[in-house]
């Protein structure tokens, strides 16, 4: 948490420059700062996030097919909501699909460069604690740009209703998804 809340804070920081620089600024124009910041804030957070996530994929995968199957398609089908989650507030932003797919893209990437770190370091090196830590450091990171950003965003450009049912059919759908899997 104390990583996140260090990016947010600044890019706050630089969000209040931008807005005490120019006094003749509208209202307009200060929502899309705050757009902007809470754009950049999601793509550096879930960057950051994704690479002890594919730490976690490497290091259960390994274990045998089934887990494989069991952590990569939940994996899979929720880095696809985080996609869309970022997508959709940047493309309302700059009105550029092809802009909008390569930063989403670049975002997901990362989780790569976590397997890649881990496969250097070697599989023996990583112990319990650190996988459980590997664990908790990546939801920690979701559920702060989830509940702090995210569906503030939502609430804001949406209703609450429309929010409450995103919501519940995210949570829903990563259940079946969980249940789908083979154990």
């Amino acid at each position: 948490v104390f990583l996140v809340v260090l990016i947010d804070m600044f890019l706050n920081k630089i969000n209040k420059k931008i807005i005490s620089i120019d006094k003749q600024i509208t209202f307009a124009e200060i929502n899309k700062i705050e757009l902007i910041k809470i754009i950049l804030f999601c793509l550096l957070s879930i960057t950051i996030h994704n690479i002890p996530e594919g730490l976690y994929v490497y290091m259960v995968s390994g274990d045998s097919l089934k887990s494989f199957y069991h952590v990569v398609l939940p994996m899979v089908l929720h880095n696809i909501l985080e996609g869309v989650a970022v997508a959709f507030p940047m493309y309302y932003l700059i009105n550029n699909k092809y802009k909008v797919a390569v930063y989403s893209f670049l975002c997901g990437i990362f989780e790569i460069f976590g397997l890649l770190f881990i496969t250097l370091l070697s599989h023996n090196m990583i112990n319990y604690h650190i996988f459980c830590f590997l664990i908790i450091f990546s939801s920690v990171m979701m559920l702060y740009i989830a509940f702090n950003k995210m569906i503030f965003l939502a609430r804001k450009y949406g209703n609450d209703e429309i929010v409450f049912k995103g919501i519940f059919i995210g949570i829903l759908f990563m259940m079946i998804v969980e249940n789908i899997t083979p154990n």
